[in-house]
């Protein structure tokens, strides 16, 4: 996130969202924790301080997130369903 912050590159932003992939496979906590400072870092390390800039510079880190935890999901969708998956995690907010 710091090399991220210090010169922003999609290549960084791809790393960046690399990792908070492989934290959320680890356990899903950490990638959310991990995923919400990605996005302030994205959010905060634009050059142009507008909206559009903001925004533009976090979709791209969401995005990118989502891409590289597709597989993941459809993964459980194709063998348990993901409806049955968020109840068996035990997670008492999606009980």
């Amino acid at each position: 996130m710091t090399r991220y912050a210090v010169r922003p590159t999609i290549a960084r932003a791809a790393t960046m969202a690399a990792v908070v992939v492989i934290a959320f496979l680890f356990r899903h906590d950490h990638g959310l924790f991990l995923g919400m400072g990605g996005l302030l870092v994205a959010a905060l390390s634009t050059k142009e301080r507008s909206v559009r800039a903001v925004l533009r510079s976090s979709g791209v880190f969401a995005a990118l997130v989502a891409v590289f935890l597709l597989p993941y999901v459809i993964f459980i969708e194709a063998y348990m369903g993901l409806a049955l998956y968020i109840r068996e995690t035990g997670y008492p907010c999606f009980a």
